[in-house]
């Protein structure tokens, strides 16, 4: 059985350039799905229907991804740039409410330990959605809300510099104190 850690917070905290880092350590992955979906359909307009379809494709991505790595993974930590909760607080903000086909998925899905990085000062990078600071920490408050609502014990990981954070995630990990050399990687 795989050990699952999601990497969460809201935009703009350093949960992709943290899962970089754990991949050069040699760690497996599995990347945000959400910039994927939204790249391919960046062209389209923000309308209701829209962020319904993207937020059910961006969980069905995910899930694909977490199935993936159940069955090709044996006894290893996967690191995941966000989890599939996060989708829970895009759904609340964006469309007033979660519906009933994404609930079910994310019920579906357990993680061993959620880590929420502290946000860092927002930048727009061209792809993002939101529209600035004020924005990014709503939904930072929101993932927060409904990682507790789902019964997880949230680590927050305060703003340090790229090392040290990277440190501090490993050394919250109790299989691995002491043996931060990475394990046997396999992208998905």
């Amino acid at each position: 059985m795989i050990r699952k850690i999601v990497i969460s917070g809201g935009p703009c905290c350093g949960k992709s350039t943290l899962i970089r880092q754990l991949k050069r350590k040699g760690f497996s992955i599995i990347p945000e799905s959400a910039r994927e979906i939204i790249q391919k359909r960046k062209g389209f307009k923000a309308t209701h229907e829209e962020i319904l379809y993207r937020q059910r494709a961006i969980a069905a991505k995910q899930y694909e991804m977490e199935a993936r790595a159940e069955r090709e993974l044996d006894n290893q930590i996967v690191f995941l740039d966000r989890g599939l909760v996060d989708n829970l607080a895009y759904c609340s903000i964006y469309l007033g409410g979660i519906p009933k086909d994404i609930g079910s998925i994310v019920k579906e899905s357990k993680y061993r330990t959620v880590f929420v990085l502290d946000p860092l000062p927002f930048v727009h990078d061209g792809l993002r959605t939101e529209k600035g600071q004020e924005e990014a920490l709503r939904i930072h408050k929101e993932i927060i809300k409904h990682y507790s609502q789902e019964d997880y014990n949230l680590l927050n990981v305060p703003v340090l510099s790229k090392k040290e954070r990277l440190q501090y995630v490993l050394d919250k990990i109790p299989e691995l104190r002491g043996e931060n050399n990475g394990v046997h990687r396999k992208d998905i």
